[in-house]
């Protein structure tokens, strides 16, 4: 077996949960929507706390149910296109690595350098988006640990830029406006209810 680099084993990470069932693009994959039983509870949409009767919880269901099947397509071509942009963009070396130091026999080290990995990880976020653009709108990221090629542990923030992978982000783009139109739709739903 070849020696991988760092950029090819974290391409290789990507691609293996590329194979995985809910990352594959199938619609019949994805789970997304709460049941009215968790929306009605939920105090952003009923804050008031308006119970429901067994009619209007059929009825709010029905509500979740045509928004499910409108955003489940998406969400299932967005993972896929988003799984493979990483691939890309590990291989093309769109990645930055932070080292893990401590030793998981040492559990007060090992704390200690969880916490300072989280904020050099925060900090290499401040770095990118200073170069990139606004995280979320110009570029995004996932993480993935590896050890190759020298058997350092590390983790690594992949990232992938709108301007490369405009598909990804126009399913984002498509995905985050359903989102709230079926948020708005159930605080309508329940500012109905007397």
């Amino acid at each position: 077996m070849p020696v991988l680099s760092l950029a090819g084993a974290l391409e290789s990470h990507f691609n293996s949960i590329a194979g995985r069932k809910k990352w594959r693009g199938d619609p019949r994959e994805v789970v997304l929507a709460q049941g009215a039983t968790q929306v009605a509870t939920h105090p952003h949409y009923n804050p008031r706390g308006k119970k429901l009767s067994a009619d209007q919880t059929r009825q709010l269901q029905a509500v979740i149910d045509g928004f499910d099947e409108r955003q489940k397509p998406i969400h299932a071509a967005e993972r896929k296109a988003t799984i493979e942009a990483l691939a890309r963009a590990a291989a093309a070396g769109q990645f930055e690595s932070i080292e893990a130091r401590a030793s998981a026999l040492d559990p007060v080290g090992h704390n200690l350098q969880f916490e300072r990995g989280l904020e050099e990880m925060k900090m290499l976020q401040e770095r990118l988006t200073s170069r990139l653009g606004k995280c979320g709108v110009d570029w995004s990221f996932a993480t993935a640990p590896s050890t190759e090629p020298d058997g350092v542990p590390r983790q690594s923030l992949v990232y992938i830029l709108r301007a490369n992978e405009p598909e990804v982000f126009r399913l984002r783009d498509e995905e985050a406006a359903i989102m709230r139109e079926f948020q708005k739709a159930y605080r309508e739903f329940f500012d109905r209810i007397p």
